[in-house]
């Protein structure tokens, strides 16, 4: 099932009318613990952290799609990021803990889901060496256009002869 956006629904599998009991509030808890369960979910759109909005949809996808190599200040505020949001992922887990309404607990869930996407994201960015791709990619495409201006060469002696 996938949203107005593309993504695939947050859908916990319980129903969303009434009180949340123990065994729909542990099917909850397990299903985030499942290994890759946050994959094609959407992050969310805007969160608080620390008494601030952050578009945190915004800033990864800025970041993920960023050309340069990030600088060691860059590197600290995504590591920054990615703790508060850690911190953020335990505080609605317990939420889940202590919400009465499914609707608020499932909010709780999906948000959780939206945060591990997001945490994934930002480890992935750390753990990668972007600048040795930048560089990889810049003596590709120098060593491209050396052997295309060697052939053209080839191709004016060819013709002078």
């Amino acid at each position: 099932m996938k949203d107005d956006d593309g993504y695939r629904a947050c859908n916990p599998g319980i129903p969303l009318e009434g009180d949340i009991s123990d065994e729909e509030r542990k099917k909850l808890k397990s299903k985030l613990i499942k290994t890759l369960n946050w994959i094609g979910v959407k992050m969310p759109g805007e969160i608080e952290l620390n008494g601030k909005k952050l578009p945190l949809s915004e800033v990864v996808w800025n970041l993920l799609n960023k050309k340069e190599c990030f600088t060691e200040d860059e590197k600290r505020v995504i590591a920054d990021l990615e703790m508060a949001l850690e911190k953020k992922l335990k505080e609605d887990v317990k939420k889940i803990d202590k919400d009465e309404q499914k609707t608020v607990a499932i909010n709780h869930y999906c948000e959780a889901l939206g945060l591990m996407r997001a945490i994934i994201s930002l480890k992935g960015m750390l753990a990668s060496d972007r600048c040795e791709r930048i560089r990889l990619t810049k003596r590709i495409s120098d060593r491209r256009k050396e052997e295309t201006e060697n052939w053209l060469n080839f191709l004016k002696d060819l013709k002078s002869l």
